[in-house]
């Protein structure tokens, strides 16, 4: 309550008088922010125009100028934009699990692409080669991935896993993530592709490796922040260096966007936030 009220003290002090703030961003992120950023605008007669109708066009409106705040895709992970900041908002994360009695914990992507692409250099089609002994041995891996409306988790991990390859025909595709979740609980041999909100009792979200041999780390928030978990996008906050300082509005924005508030709606929309003690310290900085 307190954050709120600072945002809306500053925000005031200026937008009075001052220019209308344009802030576009990525439709995939609409359903989340779209209203409660329109809603914290107009319940306190703020200057702000809200438009999140692709990362594409707020990264054409940012770079022309007409834009104070984008918030952007960034499907490799990376974003610079020249006399630009961009801050962590959060991420689509990507997992993978499988029934919990399965005796694999973790898997690399060379691996996965084995499991999953048309022809691989090497193909994996039971538990077995996966490490999985006694009953597990011989038994077949049942394919599963998600593939719903308005969201990428299977975009993601064609880009990052697959690459150009094709999904083995093999693979069966699901719309609901609640049906695919208790599909695997109720087939111990299966593995699904999911959004990382998705996730059932009597399943395991495994580990995973960037490269053979390597160190396979957990879905963590801090993995995924860092990287170490390789099957997320990030989504940035863009917005010009010094704007956070010289504009109340844009200060507040951003505040309001790293508050606990957004971060409930975004992990309500199955992403995952920017870890709570990263937004704080943004929120003190930006508070000075």
């Amino acid at each position: 309550m307190l954050f709120r009220c600072l945002f809306i003290l500053l925000a005031l002090t200026y937008s009075v008088h001052g220019e209308t703030i344009r802030v576009f961003g990525s439709d995939l992120l609409s359903g989340a922010l779209q209203q409660a950023l329109r809603d914290f605008a107009q319940a306190d007669d703020l200057q702000v125009d809200v438009a999140l109708s692709g990362s594409s066009i707020a990264r054409r409106e940012i770079d022309n100028g007409r834009a104070h705040i984008a918030i952007l895709a960034a499907p490799d992970g990376r974003l610079s934009i020249p006399d630009h900041r961009a801050v962590p908002l959060g991420f689509q994360v990507v997992t993978v699990i499988v029934h919990e009695s399965n005796p694999v914990t973790q898997l690399s992507i060379p691996q996965l692409v084995s499991i999953y692409a048309q022809g691989a250099p090497v193909n994996i089609e039971d538990w077995g080669a996966l490490g999985g002994g006694g009953v597990w041995r011989a038994r077949k891996i049942n394919m599963n991935a998600i593939r719903m409306r308005n969201n990428i988790a299977l975009e993601i991990f064609n880009n990052l896993v697959l690459g150009d390859r094709e999904m083995k025909t093999a693979v069966t595709f699901w719309q609901d993530p609640r049906a695919l979740g208790t599909r695997v609980m109720e087939d111990n041999s299966a593995i699904a592709i999911m959004p990382s909100a998705a996730q059932r009792p009597l399943t395991r979200t495994l580990a995973i490796a960037a490269e053979a041999g390597g160190q396979a780390f957990p879905p963590t928030p801090e993995n995924v922040l860092f990287g170490d978990y390789p099957l997320r996008m990030p989504f940035y906050i863009v917005f010009r260096n010094g704007s956070e300082d010289t504009n109340p509005t844009i200060n507040a924005l951003l505040r309001f966007l790293l508050s606990d508030e957004i971060a409930q709606k975004l992990t309500a929309a199955g992403f995952m936030p920017l870890v709570q003690r990263e937004r704080r310290q943004y929120l003190e900085d930006w508070s000075q």
